[in-house]
């Protein structure tokens, strides 16, 4: 959330935005109103309501403001966005957010590459016991082609 807020803000301001974004298993719609929030987020083991709750009210503590841009980017125009890797586990509350961002940076003309990986919960590559190899290795050769587009 706060690397692309950040990128709206830069961008907003004529500021040069990142060569490229990660955004990995991102929160980027405040609402918490996504079918992926709403099944999975009950009874999920890491991210459930209750704590996602918490981290909005702890983030925007005025729900006026949840549905702004720079705090749900997902509600942003993002026709000028960099390179972006969107990596969802299929498993997260927050897999819809990703898959929409994608979505909507792919109807902007954007370069986007969304890494969508079946039975990964939020935040898969810091688990131990998660065999999370592929999905890095695919995070990084993202970005090192991304970056070394943009540096030739």
């Amino acid at each position: 959330n706060l690397s692309a807020a950040t990128t709206l803000r830069l961008l907003g301001e004529g500021d040069a935005p990142p060569e490229v974004l990660l955004l990995l298993c991102a929160w980027l719609d405040l609402a918490m109103e996504t079918p992926s929030f709403m099944s999975l987020g009950p009874d999920d083991a890491i991210i459930d309501d209750a704590v996602m709750e918490f981290f909005r009210r702890s983030y925007a503590p005025d729900a006026a403001i949840w549905r702004e841009p720079l705090v749900s980017p997902l509600r942003a125009d993002l026709s000028a966005f960099p390179p972006t890797c969107v990596v969802v586990g299929q498993l997260d509350p927050l897999y819809d957010d990703g898959v929409r961002f994608a979505e909507k940076l792919r109807a902007a003309g954007r370069d986007v590459a969304l890494q969508s990986h079946a039975w990964m919960p939020h935040d898969f590559p810091i688990w131990p016991g998660i065999d999370a190899d592929s999905a890095i290795e695919a995070m990084c050769a993202f970005l090192r082609e991304r970056l070394a587009a943009v540096r030739a």
